[in-house]
């Protein structure tokens, strides 16, 4: 991360590690679609996520 925070005290959230398997119908691991995802939103922030199709941003939403 670039930017780390000394106080928690203005996070709105905070995602440490944030890991997404779908697994198969024998619950078989089969796709990781996110994988060790680590941010922070400060409280009064606006945050964007951008990127490719199929890159895990509706799944990281979903998540948190």
């Amino acid at each position: 991360m670039a930017r780390t925070s000394q106080t928690n005290g203005d996070l709105a959230v905070q995602a440490v590690g944030l890991t997404k398997v779908f697994s198969d119908f024998w619950m078989r691991a089969k796709a990781v679609a996110v994988d060790g995802i680590d941010f922070e939103i400060r409280q009064h922030e606006i945050f964007g996520l951008l990127g490719p199709n199929g890159s895990g941003k509706s799944t990281t939403i979903k998540m948190i």
